[in-house]
C-alpha cells in the first residue's frame, strides 16, 4: 500500500511539499515546484490513494472564481465552520490561484487514480498535535507519537502537512475519518472526531480531556431532576449552575440544554479543558449570554460575593494508594483530569471548604466521588458544618454521588 501526499502551493514558483507513507507508516518526504514533477511522481509510485491539501471543488452555483459572487463556501467549508475549525475561504486572495491549481491537477489524476481532498490543519487539530505555525519540531514529535517513521531527519512545514495528509489518507483506507460536505459539490476528508452523544449534546473530546464516564451520566440525569424540583419549589426565575471540574464541560452543556432559562459557570484548572469547553458550548448553539468560562483555581477567580443555586463536582478522586486498579484507558487521560492524590481527597478537600461560600441558601450541591471514600467524605462535611447529605448508588450498586444541602 501506498498513499500520496500533497501540500499544494498555489503556484508552480512556490514549494509543494511531497509525501509517500506506506502501510508500515514510514514516511518519505521532499519538495517539489512543478505539475510536470508532481505528475511524473505519481506516474513513477503509482500510489494507492492520492491526498491533496488543497480545494478541489467551487461552491455550488459557482462556476468560475474570475466572475464576482456572493458565493464564497461550500458546504464542507460550512461544515468546518460548524465543528469549530480555522481555516480560509476558497475565494480569499491567494486561496484563488490554490483552488485553481488543485482543480486542474484533480481533473487530470482522477481519471486514472483515487483522489481526496484533505486539510492538515483541521486534521492536527483533531488528533490533538501541534500545526505547523505553533512551531514545527513540536508538529514533528506531534507525527511521532503517532508512529509515524519520518524518514527525512529535517523535513520542513510543508513536508510535514504533506506527511499529513498522507496519514489521514492512511486512516480512510482504514474507515477512521469522516467526509464532510456533499458527494456532488466536494467533500474534505478529516480523521474521526472523538466524541459522544449525550442526550441530545454533542460533546467533542479532540483536546483529549477526561472522557465522561456512564456513572457520571446516569447521576446527572437523576440530579436535574432534584434541581427541577427545586426550581419550581423556589420559583426560580434564573436558575444560577457550576460545573467545576468541568472537563470537557458536557455536564453543564447538559444542563443548559435541559433547564430552561439556566445559566451555567464552567471552572477548571486545564487550559486544554477550556478549550475544549468552549468548543462543546459552541457546537451545541449556546448563546453566550448563558454562560461564563473561567481557567482557575477551584473558586479562585470567582466574585466573592457570587451565589450558586446548583454547584456539580466531579473531581479527580483515584487515590494514590489504588493506583494499581485504574484502568489502563484511564492512565492514558490527562492525568490532572483523575489522580486525587492521598487516599484521591486532595481536591474533594479543597472543594467542600470552600463550596459552601458560593451556595445559596436553597442551594444543593452535587459531588461524585469513589465508592470507597463514604467514611472519609463524610469527615470532611462534618469537620466543615456541613448540616444535611445524602448518598447514592450509581446503575451498578456502588456508592457514586451525594447531595449535599448548605
Amino acid at each position: 500500500m501506498k498513499i500520496l501526499g500533497l501540500d499544494l502551493a498555489g503556484s508552480e514558483k512556490r514549494k509543494t511539499g511531497v509525501a509517500i507513507l506506506n502501510e508500515k507508516l514510514e514516511a518519505r518526504s521532499f519538495i517539489l515546484f512543478k505539475d510536470k514533477e508532481i505528475l511524473d511522481l505519481v506516474e513513477k509510485e503509482r500510489p494507492d490513494l492520492i491526498c491533496i491539501d488543497a480545494p478541489l471543488s467551487l461552491p455550488k452555483g459557482r462556476k468560475s472564481l474570475k466572475k464576482k459572487s456572493r458565493i464564497h463556501f461550500r458546504k464542507c467549508d460550512r461544515e468546518l465552520q460548524r465543528l469549530q475549525i480555522k481555516f480560509f475561504p476558497i475565494t480569499l486572495g491567494p486561496m484563488r490561484k490554490l483552488t485553481e491549481r488543485g482543480i486542474k491537477l484533480r481533473k487530470i489524476l482522477e481519471k486514472k487514480y483515487k483522489v481526496i481532498e484533505v486539510y492538515p490543519g483541521a486534521a492536527q487539530d483533531i488528533l490533538n498535535i501541534k500545526r505547523k505555525n505553533e512551531g514545527i519540531e513540536k508538529l514533528k514529535k506531534g507525527l511521532e507519537k503517532l508512529k509515524i517513521k519520518i524518514l527525512n531527519k529535517n523535513p520542513n512545514g510543508d513536508e510535514l502537512d504533506a506527511i499529513t495528509a498522507a496519514y489521514t489518507g492512511w486512516l480512510h483506507l482504514r474507515k477512521k475519518t469522516i467526509s464532510v460536505g456533499g458527494k456532488r459539490e466536494g467533500q474534505i476528508v478529516l480523521p474521526k472526531i472523538p466524541s459522544i452523544l449525550v442526550g441530545n449534546c454533542l460533546i467533542d473530546l479532540r483536546k483529549r480531556v477526561f472522557l465522561p464516564r456512564s456513572e457520571t451520566k446516569f447521576w446527572i440525569k437523576k440530579a436535574l431532576k432534584d434541581c427541577k424540583f427545586q426550581i419550581a419549589s423556589y420559583k426560580l426565575k434564573r436558575p444560577k449552575f457550576l460545573d467545576i471540574f468541568a472537563g470537557s464541560g458536557f455536564i453543564g452543556v447538559f444542563i443548559l440544554k435541559k433547564i430552561k432559562n439556566s445559566h451555567v459557570d464552567f471552572i477548571d484548572l486545564d487550559r486544554h479543558a477550556i478549550e475544549q469547553i468552549k468548543i462543546n458550548l459552541r457546537l451545541n448553539k449556546i448563546p453566550k449570554k448563558r454562560y461564563r468560562v473561567f481557567l482557575s483555581d477551584l473558586f479562585e477567580k470567582i466574585e466573592k460575593n457570587t451565589k450558586y443555586h446548583f454547584i456539580f463536582a466531579n473531581p479527580p478522586y483515584v487515590a494514590k494508594e489504588r493506583l494499581f486498579e485504574v484502568q489502563d484507558s484511564v492512565k492514558e487521560e490527562p492525568k490532572i483530569s483523575w489522580y486525587g492524590g492521598k487516599g484521591g481527597l486532595k481536591y474533594i478537600k479543597k472543594f467542600l471548604s470552600k463550596a459552601k461560600t458560593y451556595l445559596a441558601d436553597e442551594g444543593l450541591i452535587f459531588l461524585e466521588i469513589d465508592p470507597f471514600q463514604k467514611k472519609e467524605v463524610e469527615e470532611i462535611l462534618r469537620k466543615n458544618k456541613y448540616e444535611k447529605w445524602h448518598f447514592f448508588e450509581d446503575q451498578f450498586g456502588k456508592i457514586r454521588w451525594l447531595k449535599i444541602e448548605k
